[in-house]
């Protein structure tokens, strides 16, 4: 039940973070809520989990998705916000690049990625290390990228 509830405040932190453009014009203004909210999260956790991820008084965990933990995450996400944000809509120094091919037709990215992930090239028979899932997972995510980019640059945007 805890991690419902904790999963359920960040999923509204990132709406807080997604009103600031319907409710703010200038990017000097967006950028700067936002800096200041990633850094509050950031702060809170960590000030929740003693600026130790492992120990203090509410650890890091992601397994059950303690505050600390979704916190981080959250502060995290609008740091990432920040800098992305200002590179494409400020800046104007990056198109979005792949995360604008991904996004396209996330959905068949999605489901495509749910439905084909046990074969390859996607995945491929591995031990147990996290260096070697983390090779196979690497290279999963690029393969989508290339079938995203592929469907980008021919025009095919599939959505509902």
């Amino acid at each position: 039940f805890f991690c419902n509830l904790t999963s359920i405040f960040i999923c509204f932190l990132g709406l807080q973070a997604g009103r600031v453009i319907r409710q703010t014009g200038r990017h000097g203004r967006r950028l700067a809520r936002w800096t200041g909210a990633g850094a509050a999260c950031l702060l809170l956790a960590g000030l929740l989990c003693g600026f130790d991820a492992g120990s203090g008084p509410v650890p890091i965990i992601k397994n059950l998705w303690t505050p600390s933990y979704v916190l981080l995450n959250a502060g995290i996400g609008h740091m990432a916000l920040v800098l992305a944000y200002a590179a494409i809509d400020w800046w104007g120094i990056w198109q979005g690049g792949p995360f604008r091919y991904m996004g396209s037709s996330s959905i068949v990215i999605y489901v495509g990625s749910e439905v084909l992930q046990p074969y390859s090239p996607f995945s491929f028979a591995t031990a147990r290390s996290h260096g070697v899932q983390l090779s196979t997972n690497i290279v999963g995510v690029l393969c989508w990228q290339l079938i995203g980019y592929l469907l980008y640059s021919r025009g095919i945007i599939i959505s509902l």
